[in-house]
């Protein structure tokens, strides 16, 4: 049986105890089959996509949606904004009334979503005002 090995920095074939250079392999093999031997290869070592942020709070919202009630979700969750979400998660809210009301009512379902869509729960769960934010309410 053929093998294909990444070893020493370059792909080698590897038949019983013969140990042969890819390259090597290649300079003697029409197209066709260099594109059977590489496709399953390349098809292997491709990385995994990398969701965004946004995407990932997406599905956080879409968990948090179906725990929570209607009015409630689109009042204190909706207009949630992430900043980050893993090691600590950061949430930007509209303004301080939002802070109090979600450390108290919802910080720990925030961290279950998370864990669920994510299979880690963040360091901690911080809500943040945006400087701008702040300043309209002082005046």
């Amino acid at each position: 049986m053929t093998t294909l090995h990444f070893t020493r920095g370059e792909y080698r074939l590897q038949n019983g105890g013969v140990n042969i250079p890819l390259s090597t392999v290649i300079a003697r093999l029409p197209v066709d089959e260099i594109r059977k031997v590489m496709q399953p290869v390349a098809a292997e070592s491709a990385p995994e996509p990398v969701a965004s942020l946004e995407d990932e709070w997406a599905r956080v919202l879409r968990v948090l949606e179906r725990r929570t009630s209607r009015s409630a979700f689109n009042t204190w969750l909706r207009p949630l904004t992430p900043v980050s979400v893993l090691p600590g998660c950061v949430l930007r809210v509209p303004d301080k009334t939002f802070i109090y009301w979600l450390s108290e009512y919802y910080t720990s379902a925030i961290e279950r979503a998370i864990r669920q869509v994510m299979q880690q729960c963040p360091e901690r769960v911080v809500f943040e005002v945006t400087q701008e934010e702040m300043l309209i309410q002082a005046s």
